[in-house]
Formats: C-alpha cells, sequence, structure tokens
C-alpha cells in the first residue's frame, strides 16, 4: 500500500507513495478546471526546471523529473475520470544568472505552487482529487522547499 495521503489501493502508475483509488465519474466542471490549472502549473515548472537543469545543473534535474510525476500524476487522474489532456502550453523562457538567482525563482514559484494547492483544496473537491492535491502540496511544501533554501550554498 502506498504511504501518501488517502487512502487506496496502493501505487498508481510510478507514484509509489500515493495511496488514492481514483473515481470514474466524470469531475464537476469547477473541480475539472482546478486540475488543469494545476497541470498547467506542473508543467511550467518542469520547464523551468529543465531550463535552469541544463544551464546550471543540480539540483534542478532532480526537480524537473520531479514535477514530470506531477504533472503524469495529474494526467492520470483527468484519464481516470474521462476526461482529455488539455494541450501542454508552449515554455516560456526563463533564465538565471546563477545558481543562486534559479534558487530564489525557484522557491517563490514552489510557494506559489503551495497556495495554488491550498485555494484548491479550499475548493472541497471529490476525494480522489482532494487525495491527489495533497500528496502533491506535501512534495513540493516538504522536499521541494526545503531543496531550494539549501540550493545554491545558503539558507534563503
Amino acid at each position: 500500500m502506498g504511504r501518501g495521503p488517502g487512502r487506496g489501493p496502493g501505487p498508481v502508475g510510478d507514484h509509489p507513495h500515493l495511496a488514492c483509488a481514483f473515481g470514474q465519474a466524470p469531475l464537476p466542471d469547477a473541480t475539472l478546471a482546478g486540475v488543469r490549472e494545476a497541470l498547467v502549473d506542473e508543467w511550467k515548472a518542469e520547464a523551468t526546471y529543465e531550463a535552469f537543469s541544463k544551464k546550471l545543473g543540480q539540483p534542478f534535474p532532480r526537480l524537473e523529473r520531479a514535477e514530470g510525476r506531477h504533472a503524469d500524476l495529474l494526467m492520470k487522474l483527468l484519464a481516470a475520470h474521462a476526461h482529455e489532456v488539455p494541450s501542454r502550453p508552449e515554455a516560456k523562457p526563463v533564465d538565471a544568472g546563477s545558481i543562486t538567482e534559479a534558487c530564489s525563482q525557484s522557491l517563490e514559484a514552489e510557494k506559489a505552487n503551495v497556495a495554488l494547492y491550498d485555494k484548491l483544496l479550499a475548493a472541497k473537491p471529490v476525494e480522489d482529487v482532494r487525495c491527489v492535491y495533497e500528496h502533491l502540496r506535501t512534495l513540493s511544501a516538504d522536499r521541494h522547499i526545503p531543496a531550494l533554501e539549501r540550493c545554491g550554498g545558503k539558507r534563503q
């Protein structure tokens, strides 16, 4: 059984720590919009970390892979509910002059990601969506933010 928040049969694909059982009924419009908003945010983070990875190296390759898994989970959630996955928006160019600057930008983005999940959770979505949101929020708050606070050799 997975170790993530929520009840469920265990791993979903390559998400071994997630314990959510996905429903199958179509999602209410507001919930569907929230899942899509979260997906676009995860794609944006993945593209940002990809750009920083190429230029600066660690810790960005790990974060890039993690954001890809987050987006994948949201796409699986949409598919389970028989919703189409939206087109991935074109990545906007990002740049940072130094690892410290990249870490600072990324830290602010991760804090905004946590705030997004707080907002989406406040809307009281259906159980499986809530479980996924809580899981992704926890990863950003408990893993990504601390890594970025250590990034560049100093606490921010």
